[in-house]
């Protein structure tokens, strides 16, 4: 059995994003394209309220595979995700407002960060066999996450950054608090990291991470 993470739970069920029992997956089994998903892992995440302080432009509840900011999130003790499907599963609590979501990367990216990460390639056994995401997975949008040792992910939310790459770039976030295009998600991880160093996020490894629900129905 692996052994999870757990943040405390602040949200209300009412927020869940949408609840459908996963009994069986099945992948797209064409080599993506280089601006294609391929699939990294699973978390177990429900919407995460705005605490005091963060940017106002981040919506009340957001979603976040970020366990520095995440109201209730399992994960492995010692991994930013799962990489096995039946236990990412296992982790589901039916009694919270939880969902299984899958995270994606495009190839360029995953190589990116299995090369900045190379000392700790156990955590990309799945991006090492570039699957497509899992068929009928709900994209919701990318977020930007920076990785330390362990692959713990943080949120560039820890940051203040929204409003000011709104105002800089034009990007927009939608309603999860998400971005909804890769392309503003890279021009914004090149925006910050040129920063001067005291505005600058933590120098790690920073990448756009696709999320998308487990499930075949739209999210309300």
């Amino acid at each position: 059995m692996v052994e999870t993470y757990s943040a405390p739970r602040g949200v209300s069920e009412a927020f869940s994003l949408r609840r459908r029992p996963v009994h069986v997956i099945s992948y797209d089994q064409r080599m993506p394209q280089s601006d294609q998903l391929i699939l990294a892992g699973y978390v177990v995440a429900g919407p995460t309220a705005r605490p005091p302080g963060l940017d106002p432009l981040v919506p009340s509840p957001y979603v976040t595979v970020s366990s520095c900011l995440a109201d209730d999130l399992r994960v492995p003790k010692f991994s930013g995700w799962f990489q096995d499907f039946a236990e990412a599963n296992a982790a589901l609590d039916e009694s919270s407002a939880s969902d299984l979501l899958a995270v994606g990367l495009t190839q360029p990216d995953a190589a990116t960060l299995m090369t900045d990460m190379a000392d700790e390639d156990y955590h990309f056994g799945l991006l090492r066999l570039a699957r497509g995401m899992p068929a009928g997975a709900e994209m919701i949008g990318y977020e930007i996450v920076g990785a330390e040792y362990g692959l713990s992910f943080h949120t560039w939310h820890c940051y203040g950054l929204a409003s000011e790459a709104a105002t800089t770039l034009g990007i927009q976030m939608n309603r999860h608090g998400l971005l909804e295009d890769h392309d503003d998600a890279a021009r914004t991880i090149d925006w910050m990291t040129s920063l001067p160093s005291e505005d600058a996020p933590a120098p790690v490894p920073w990448a756009a991470v696709a999320i998308a629900i487990m499930n075949q129905a739209s999210p309300d």
